[in-house]
């Protein structure tokens, strides 16, 4: 577990930056200049089925409408949008899901999950999906959830799961896009720890609208807000702008959060 985290910021020139991102891109696109060492090949792939659904509540019951020839609401839980993915091992990976149907207002009857994969990379075959619902028991996040509940399960009006690592423990901390938050959750998808938010670096105070962290619109602080426009106005992040990544060091020592 990481007790405390300190976030360092660290700058540099922009033209730097991006000539780092091309270089790297052409690196793996064995364009750095030299041989078949420089090339990186996809030696397999897994397709599951749009159509893959797992034992669970009805969903999608604030959807309008029909969807790529599919009528919601949905009889049990459809397997899709996967955020992150890990390797626990073997054949088994880890798959983060996002917020259910992509925002807050149209998935509060999804419960989030990291799903359990059994993958088989040789054969091209998944041959075992296993749901771990993500949930808040004791009242951790320090927010409240949009579907209180004894359980504390967490639902897609409560966080936009976007990236995932594992602890050397078998815990694992997310990035989520709607506060943004760290939060921090054991391997049966519990929370343990008060969501962590993302304070706004030095140089951007200025721009942060009198606010020391980051806040996007569906921020758990805005949600009181009822009219759009003054969320907007007291959000200094737009929507889906927070933690899209996030990478451990080999350590575990640290975390590095990408806004």
């Amino acid at each position: 577990m990481i007790p405390r985290i300190r976030f360092t910021v660290q700058r540099a020139p922009r033209q730097a930056l991006v000539l780092a991102a091309i270089s790297a891109l052409l690196a793996l696109a064995g364009c750095g200049g030299g041989g078949d060492s420089d090339t990186v090949t996809l030696t397999a792939h897994i397709v599951i089925p749009a159509d893959t659904f797992v034992d669970g509540p009805p969903v999608g019951a604030a959807l309008d409408g029909e969807i790529n020839g599919r009528k919601p609401p949905f009889e049990t839980l459809p397997v899709q949008g996967f955020s992150s993915l890990v390797h626990l091992g073997g054949q088994s990976w880890a798959a983060l899901q996002d917020n259910g149907f992509g925002t807050a207002a149209n998935s509060p009857d999804y419960p989030l999950h990291v799903f359990h994969l059994r993958l088989d990379l040789d054969a091209g075959e998944i041959n075992g999906i296993i749901p771990i619902g993500l949930a808040d028991p004791d009242g951790l996040l320090g927010f409240p959830l949009g579907r209180p509940s004894e359980s504390g399960n967490l639902h897609g009006a409560d966080l936009d799961p976007e990236s995932m690592v594992r602890l050397d423990d078998g815990t694992f901390w997310i990035g989520e896009e709607f506060g943004p938050f760290l939060v921090h959750i054991d391997a049966l998808g519990r929370v343990i720890d008060t969501a962590i938010p993302v304070p706004v670096p030095p140089t951007l105070r200025d721009h942060a609208r009198g606010h020391p962290v980051f806040r996007t619109p569906d921020h758990p602080s805005l949600r009181v807000h009822e009219e759009e426009h003054t969320r907007l106005a007291d959000a200094n992040l737009p929507r889906s702008g927070g933690i899209e990544g996030l990478a451990r060091t080999p350590d575990g020592s640290h975390l590095i959060v990408a806004v």
